[in-house]
């Protein structure tokens, strides 16, 4: 298969957005190690604008842009919810709507993993609320409690570095976390999607960063999501090369949706017809 870790580094500028790991390919052939024709880049993708605000650059209601173009959505009270119109486009007030106590309360019991840039999931004042907390652990002993070869994965892990700083490298992680599971009409920030309601709390957050100050893992995360429980794994990243692909991450991809997860990948922001990795594999 490919070369999935031995050419990665790490590109200052854009923050993560910049973040690429080498990797072997020709076309849409994995190479072996000794066939290296060029490079696989891999980087997070929907480079937008951060959403869920740090609480210190949190603004006033009257820093909230206003639309005079469509209706916002207003399924919450939470100040930025002004910059989320793709929430009417979706329907996301009807879908709450349809949804009884018992899934409300359901999904605080449905982890979701994210593999991305990580965030400041212990600080953070829309967010912080709504962490997947590894039952297997003893936080902060420094110990393998569950066994499973990494210390204190209380939170989830940072497979780039081999370690459980969460934090990551760039902001790519808060949103796309922020988007699923945001804390949801306590008027702060943004609204998540699966953020909960009232006294039920949001879907949990299992974060695996793929971008610190390495990059890659990708495969590795994929696979700790199935093995802990994870119910959906979602990747707002991919290959910046069309009809490549890493042997590792299909096997994995593979393995956590034998195991019921549900993968999620970007489909990419060219809009083109060309195979783009991992969102083109069909499984």
């Amino acid at each position: 298969g490919g070369n999935r870790n031995g050419g990665n580094r790490k590109e200052r500028g854009r923050g993560a957005a910049n973040a690429i790991a080498k990797l072997a390919r020709k076309g849409n052939q994995a190479l072996d190690d000794d066939e290296q024709y060029g490079i696989l880049e891999a980087s997070p993708m929907y480079e937008t604008q951060q959403v869920v605000e740090p609480p210190s650059l949190r603004g006033s209601d009257a820093d909230v842009p206003s639309s005079t173009s469509r209706k916002l959505f207003s399924g919450s009270n939470d100040p930025y919810v002004s910059w989320q119109p793709h929430y009417d486009t979706v329907e996301l007030q009807a879908a709450w709507n349809l949804m009884t106590d018992a899934e409300w309360e359901r999904l605080g019991q449905t982890p979701v993993h994210v593999l991305d840039t990580g965030w400041d999931h212990i600080n953070h004042a829309d967010l912080g609320g709504n962490l997947w907390i590894n039952p297997g652990e003893i936080c902060g002993n420094g110990l393998d409690d569950d066994g499973n070869g990494l210390v204190d994965d209380c939170h989830g892990w940072n497979h780039a570095d081999g370690n459980n700083n969460l934090d990551g490298d760039g902001d790519h992680g808060d949103h796309c976390s922020g988007t699923i599971s945001a804390d949801t009409d306590n008027d702060l920030g943004v609204a998540g999607v699966a953020g909960g309601k009232g006294n039920w709390k949001g879907a949990p957050i299992m974060t695996g960063v793929g971008f610190g100050n390495n990059v890659g893992g990708f495969a590795d995360a994929i696979r700790y999501a199935a093995d802990n429980g994870a119910k959906v794994s979602s990747n707002s990243w991919g290959y910046t090369s069309p009809g490549v692909y890493d042997p590792a991450v299909v096997s994995a991809i593979d393995y956590a949706t034998a195991a019921g997860v549900l993968v999620v990948v970007a489909a990419g922001n060219g809009g083109t017809e060309e195979a783009w990795d991992p969102g083109y594999y069909e499984k």
